[in-house]
This record gives C-alpha cells, structure tokens and sequence, in this order.
C-alpha cells in the first residue's frame, strides 16, 4: 500500500465527509438542500462516470502498458455482461439519486419502505445524503469487484496484499467516522446525546447473555449450513467459493489477532449499520445493505449466513442495544476465527 494509491482514497473520503458536515449544517439552519445539493449532484455524476467506465475495462485489452512503471499490467478478465448490468445499476441508483434531491414526493416513498419502526424524515438532508451515499458504496463495491475478477480474483488480492490488516482497520475507522459525523457528533448532538442515538451504553448482563447467547446461535447456523453446502456441492466449487474467505483466515493466525481484528470490525460495524443507519432506514433495508458491501461472500452459504446475522443484530438494536448487537457480532467472528487457528495448529497449517 503507498502513498500513490492512498491519495485517491483519502480524497474520496474527504468529499464524503465534507458532504456529510454540509447536509448537517442544512439541517441545522433550516434549509434543506440549499447547499448539499450541489455536491450530490457532484455524487451522482461521478456515480454515471463509474458505471461507463466499466464498460470501457471491459473492453480494453488484458495487456496494458504501465505508464509509471514502464511493465506490463495484467489485468483480470472483465466480464461484459457483468460490467454492462453495473452500468445499468449505476444508471437506475443515479436516476433515483436524482429523484430524491430533487422530488419530496420521492423521499416519501423512502418512509414506507423502511417501516413503521424507521425515523427516516423525508425533509432531512441528512437522511437522504445518506441514501445517496449508500447506493453510491453500493454501485462501486459490486463495480470493484467486478474489475478485480469476482471471487477468484479477490482470493488472488488477498493473496498478494500484505496490508490486509491495515485495511481493515482503516475500513473500520472509515464506518466510525461516518457513524459520528453522520448523527452530527458536535454540529446537531452532544457527546452524550450521539451515544444516545447510536444505542451506545456501557454492557448491562442483557447485553451480554443476550449478545452471547445469538452470537453462538449464529455460529451453529453456520457451522451447520456450511455443512449442508460441502456435502451437496462439488469440491471445486466449494474451493472456488470460500477461497476469499480463506484468505482472511489465514492472514489472521493468532489468537491475539483474530481477537484484536474481531473486536474492531464489530464495534466498527455495529456502530455504523446498527446505530447510525437501522433507526432510520429499518432492520430490512439495513440487513440487505450489509449483505451486499459482503461481497467477498457472493454465491456461497455465507451470503445468507450474513443476512439472517444481519437481522439477529438488528433485533438486538432494537430489544436491547448497539452494544449488545456489538458483543453478539464479536463472539460470531472470533468464535470462527479462533476454530480456524486452532484446526490449523492441528493440522500443520493448512486449515
């Protein structure tokens, strides 16, 4: 990871934040839109740019010249159908971006959609920055994973990228930041009240029998629908499928580590899906936003692993609170991460 490939990113998160403190402001001054929304016009023009820029790797040759390196780059093979059905999501969320800033009709629909335990506010711009943002992460994920060749190729990413561990780390520090920023931390809320709305409290004995007790629920659900999978699927394509995710097992091989990395993702996570995003958004369309920013578990069991977790979580939010929905998350991590180091150990390493 150098600095070259940091700068893009950091410039991307920087606009993001920048459009989340304005859409507070609006907010604050009673004003909606009136600024944010030049800057989600900016999103979702940079959204439509994505999407036909797809379909352009997809056609280019597989060979290209390094302009800084002088090598060749050997690019993965780019599916077209894929890139093409990308355009057309990119097409579709930029045309209900568009609907949504410009339309109040449109954002009502939003209400109904997310149900009667949702606070989503039609004349908020923060709320409807945050759906923009989110089909914007939406189109973009599935996009790069498109162009980094699906699952195979994202095994091979793992694969040769020793920074893994940075990554992740910073991909939590990224949802935290968004989480905070996004409930207006110091702009619309107190330190205390952003706790508040965030369902944030120090674990009460609820939170944790019952952040326990679903977390290894979840773990025998899984454990028991891999088993179904490996034995109603060949082995190719069990190996095929779970390659990516063996990757990140291997990358954490000590106890130590996996627990470290465990706790970060489910506090990180947690504070963004269920704290930040389901009060407004709803348990449903919350869980099915997580589920797809899992791409590394397209086309496997675990998929719909990450979906009914999805929902467990968001049912602890809800009956209990982030924090419970926190500790839930961590045991169903760490539980799966400490089993693979452990089976490894026996094993010689090649778990």
């Amino acid at each position: 990871m150098d600095v070259a490939s940091l700068l893009p990113t950091f410039g991307a998160v920087a606009f993001i934040a920048f459009t989340i403190y304005s859409a507070n402001l609006d907010d604050v001054r009673g004003q909606p839109f009136q600024r944010t929304r030049w800057l989600l016009s900016l999103v979702v023009g940079g959204l439509f740019i994505f999407g036909l820029s797809m379909v352009q790797f997809a056609f280019v040759s597989q060979d290209i010249a390094a302009t800084q390196t002088g090598r060749l780059v050997n690019l993965p093979e780019i599916d077209r159908t894929a890139a093409f059905a990308v355009l057309a999501l990119c097409a579709i969320c930029v045309w209900i971006c568009v609907n949504l800033v410009m339309r109040p009709n449109a954002r009502t629909l939003v209400t109904r959609l997310a149900g009667k335990n949702a606070a989503f506010n039609p004349q908020s711009t923060v709320h409807t920055t945050a759906i923009v943002l989110s089909l914007t992460l939406v189109c973009t994920t599935l996009g790069q994973w498109v162009l980094g060749g699906g699952i195979e190729g994202l095994a091979q990413d793992f694969e040769r990228d020793s920074s893994f561990l940075i990554s992740a780390f910073l991909q939590q520090l990224f949802w935290l930041f968004g989480a905070f920023l996004g409930i207006g931390l110091l702009i619309r809320r107190t330190p205390r009240d952003s706790a508040r709305r965030l369902g944030l409290r120090f674990p009460t004995s609820d939170d944790l029998f019952a952040g326990f007790g679903v977390g290894l629920l979840m773990v025998i659900f899984v454990v028991g629908l891999s088993f179904i999978w490996v034995i109603t699927t060949s082995i190719e394509s069990v190996e095929s499928q779970q390659s990516a995710s063996r990757q990140i097992a291997e990358a954490l091989d000590t106890l130590p580590l996996a627990l470290i990395v465990s706790f970060f993702v489910a506090t990180g996570e947690e504070i963004f899906f269920r704290g930040a995003l389901q009060p407004v958004f709803g348990t449903v369309l919350t869980s099915i936003f997580f589920a797809i920013l899992h791409i590394q578990y397209t086309l496997t069991p675990a998929s719909l692993a990450v979906l009914v977790l999805s929902f467990a979580l968001g049912w602890l939010r809800r009956r209990h609170s982030t924090t419970a929905a926190i500790v839930a998350h961590f045991i169903y991590n760490f539980t799966q991460l400490a089993l693979s180091i452990v089976l490894a150990s026996f094993t010689g390493g090649s778990a």
